[in-house]
């Protein structure tokens, strides 16, 4: 069998290896965790909307919340059980997530191709995919969904092409703590199934004598069972609170799910129908969001599928598997999110875990770069370690963009930057509004993300109220179904009527229909061309009705 078309290793080398001794794999990302846990240490940046909020359900930890499951709250607990209610602690748990999809992609490699070069490479990619990157500072349910995604597709590699019954039982723990975290994680199933399929009609043509093991049985019955028993923490949330999780789902692809809780106001997200547009920019922005990883994959499964299947240059079988395999996992995710672009626009991060199996791929085309002198490999080899090193160096001068646009770009960084200002201003009202009156003020938001970040940033990190279910079409989402906030229930008015309230944002008008008075307080620039206000509102009466109104 002739060496030249075979995935290279360190016997067909033609030039010297980079990255040739196994421990980088595991170095790689120790590195990069390392930076990441030193950068949020020191790091300016406030949470984001969506941080604050998961950060709110982790101090009522449950089975579910109305959005998403309830893993990303526990993550977040056990941060800031360790490092207190600050953003570090509430951040720890994506970087540690991040270490896990970074060292899983490149172990999954190196079980694929024999080459520790293409395994530490894959670990490179993992943290380049700009996706990944973005996603390895700031805390959302991605990270850990995306962690467990890699475990996943390692163990079932090792159970399906290595043939290892006992990996069955990671690859059920490691899809069951997904579901905690994302249900879509379930679409790994029909990836492993196609995959087992092609494997089987495979032995079946040439005779395999060696044949699966006989005790898979017994493996398998395990990994059912502890799929199943994964599954139960979610249906019961949703079985218990009208559905509200599966309802939001499906408010997505602008489907009303009927008796669903807090849907009596339904939001639109379909713009009002189906835009081409939509389907069209799915592609291109997968092929963005995986940036150099993802043009590196198809490059090296082009180029792989060729030896194996035209030129017969000596891919063996093994391998080939093992890149087919990648290919089946990532399948079924992308096509779903292909047929949800008919029904919505789809977030360049959603389907963010097909990406995981691109990885050792784009790490082996890159190790075969370096070794067969391929100019055009090694550039995208070149750009790939660009590109994890800059993506997190923009969080590094995100501040220097706040409210201010640099060399012509503006920068979001409003979404990481300003509100701890609003939150001092609020806190001096609370101050003020509790002495002029005698009594307790409350502070109120009129966002989940906004009455999130209320709570956190205020001194004390007191219970906030979101008054959006009160805006013409609104919702509190969380916030309506606890007790202690839901604004409707009759303890939680008792406890509010009559005392003093500091409001943020939406003009005075709305407020007035909850207050007997409304007095400006301030006014915080947020970004360039957004102004919040801060009101001081008087003997809490509620509202009777949802309010119209057009922001200024």
């Amino acid at each position: 069998m002739s060496s030249e078309g075979s995935p290279p290793t360190t016997t067909t080398a033609t030039a010297r290896p980079i990255f040739a001794s196994p421990w980088w794999v595991l170095a790689i990302p120790a590195l990069f965790t390392l930076w990441r846990l030193v950068y949020l240490w020191l790091s300016p940046l406030e949470l984001s909307e969506d941080e604050a909020m998961y950060w709110d359900w982790s101090r009522h930890l449950a089975l579910g919340y109305y959005t998403k499951p309830g893993g990303i709250a526990w993550v977040i607990r056990l941060g800031t059980e360790v490092f207190g209610h600050t953003e570090f602690g509430v951040r720890v748990g994506t970087v540690l997530a991040g270490f896990v999809t970074a060292l899983f992609a490149g172990l999954l490699a190196r079980d694929m191709f024999k080459d520790h070069a293409a395994a530490a490479w894959s670990s490179l990619c993992a943290l380049a995919v700009p996706a990944f990157a973005v996603l390895g500072v700031l805390i959302t349910i991605d990270a850990p969904y995306l962690a467990c995604w890699s475990v996943a597709a390692w163990a079932g590699h090792r159970a399906l092409v290595r043939r290892e019954p006992g990996a069955l039982v990671w690859l059920a723990f490691a899809v069951g703590l997904g579901l905690q975290f994302k249900p879509t994680i379930l679409l790994i199933l029909p990836g492993l199934a196609l995959a087992a399929w092609l494997h089987t009609r495979d032995r079946s043509q040439t005779r395999d004598e060696n044949p699966q093991p006989g005790h898979v049985r017994g493996w398998g019955a395990l990994a059912v069972a502890i799929l199943l028993a994964s599954l139960v923490p979610t249906l019961l949330y949703n079985a218990t609170h009208h559905w509200v999780q599966a309802g939001h789902l499906l408010d997505h692809l602008g489907i009303s799910l009927p008796g669903a809780a807090l849907q009596q106001q339904p939001q639109a997200t379909t713009g009002g129908g189906w835009s081409p547009l939509w389907t069209l920019e799915y592609l291109p922005i997968q092929l963005v969001s995986s940036g150099t990883v993802g043009v590196l994959a198809i490059i090296a499964f082009a180029k792989l599928w060729k030896r194996r299947v035209i030129a017969d240059s000596g891919v063996d079988g093994a391998t080939w598997r093992s890149v087919r395999y990648a290919a089946c996992i990532a399948a079924p995710l992308l096509a779903f999110y292909l047929l949800v672009s008919f029904f919505t626009r789809v977030e360049g991060n959603w389907p963010a875990g097909a990406w995981i199996t691109a990885c050792p791929l784009a790490g082996w085309a890159i190790a075969t770069g370096v070794r067969e002198r391929d100019r055009g490999l090694r550039v995208g080899g070149v750009a790939t370690a660009l590109v994890a090193i800059a993506i997190p160096a923009i969080f590094v001068v995100l501040p220097w963009f706040h409210l201010k646009e640099r060399f012509g770009l503006r920068l979001p960084a409003h979404r990481l930057m300003g509100f701890r200002a609003i939150a001092d201003t609020a806190a001096e009202a609370m101050q003020r509004a509790e002495d002029e009156t005698g009594r307790p003020a409350f502070a109120m938001g009129v966002t989940y993300g906004r009455t999130a970040l209320l709570s956190f940033y205020l001194p004390g990190q007191p219970t906030t109220y979101c008054a959006a279910r009160y805006r013409t079409g609104g919702s509190g989402r969380q916030y309506d179904l606890w007790p202690h906030t839901d604004l409707e229930h009759p303890d939680t008015h008792a406890t509010l009527a009559g005392r003093p309230g500091v409001l943020v944002q939406w003009p005075e008008t709305f407020w007035e229909h909850a207050f007997d008075t409304v007095t400006p307080v301030g006014i915080v620039q947020r970004k360039p061309d957004q102004f919040y206000p801060v009101w001081i509102g008087t003997d809490y009466r509620g509202w009777d009705e949802p309010v119209s109104f057009t922001e200024e």
